[in-house]
């Protein structure tokens, strides 16, 4: 997959409905690229695109880290309002609200 097989992948225009995206789907968007296609690291960073058939590519994707390191940054700052969530084994505690909470 080029760089301009990656950028002339149409980016379904019912993403314009998902409410609210993610910081990664957000980035994708961003950067104009399909957040189908966009494939996170181990350390949670942008690092290639994948297409249905499997084939990857790194080109292009320096818009993404950027729009991603934007995003992060904004919201670390408290300039962009964000919800932050983490998975229960990450935190190491249980998400569900208690019973007065619901």
């Amino acid at each position: 997959m080029t760089q301009q097989e990656t950028q002339s992948e149409p980016i379904d225009p019912l993403w314009c409905l998902v409410d609210p995206l993610t910081v990664r789907q957000a980035a994708a968007l961003v950067a104009g690229a399909d957040p189908t296609l966009v494939r996170f690291d181990a350390n949670g960073d942008p690092s290639h695109f994948e297409n249905d058939s499997g084939l990857t590519d790194s080109q292009g994707m320096l818009s993404v880290r950027i729009a991603f390191a934007a995003l992060v940054n904004s919201i670390n700052a408290g300039l962009l309002k964000a919800t932050i969530r983490r998975s229960a084994w990450t935190r190491g505690w249980d998400e569900e609200p208690e019973t007065n909470e619901r």
